[in-house]
């Protein structure tokens, strides 16, 4: 029983580390725009 909510809060802490990378990755995509839009003024 104890063992299956472990492989639960593990499996939830994965995805918030997946969503963390995502928006990370977001955030970076988002930097590279502004310094392409900005290149090409």
């Amino acid at each position: 029983m104890t063992h299956h909510i472990r492989i639960k809060r593990d499996l939830g802490a994965l995805k918030d580390k997946k969503v963390r990378i995502s928006l990370i990755k977001q955030e970076k995509q988002e930097m590279v725009d502004d310094l392409l839009s900005a290149a090409s003024l």
